[in-house]
C-alpha cells in the first residue's frame, strides 16, 4: 500500500542523509530487471569504461566515485545494495508484466 511504501522510502531517505547508500542507478536497475542473471561486479552497468561509444558504468560515475572514496568493499557486493535496489525499483518487474 502507498502509505507503507512511502514510509520505507522516507526511512531510506533519512538513512541516506547520514551515510551514502548503495543505490547505483544503472546497476540497481539492472539487478532488479535481470534478477538471477545479473552479473554483479562483472556487469557492463557497473564496470563499463565508456570506451568506443559504450556508456560508462556506475563505477566510473563522478558522483559515485565521490561517495565511494575511502570505502574498502565495493558496494555492489553488499546486502545493502540488494536491499536499497529492491526498495527503489520494486515495481520494475510488475510494470514489465503489464
Amino acid at each position: 500500500d502507498a502509505e507503507s511504501y512511502l514510509q520505507e522510502l522516507l526511512n531510506y531517505y533519512w538513512l541516506g542523509v547520514t551515510k551514502p547508500l548503495a543505490l547505483l542507478p544503472k546497476s540497481s536497475y539492472e539487478m532488479i530487471s535481470k534478477g538471477d542473471k545479473f552479473q554483479g561486479e562483472f556487469s557492463q552497468t557497473w564496470r563499463g569504461e565508456g570506451a568506443f561509444g559504450t556508456p560508462a558504468g556506475d563505477l566510473y560515475d563522478d558522483y559515485i566515485q565521490l561517495a565511494l572514496r575511502g570505502m574498502v568493499d565495493l558496494p555492489i557486493n553488499t546486502q545493502e545494495f540488494m536491499d536499497v535496489s529492491q526498495m527503489a525499483y520494486q515495481f520494475v518487474g510488475k510494470l514489465k508484466a503489464i
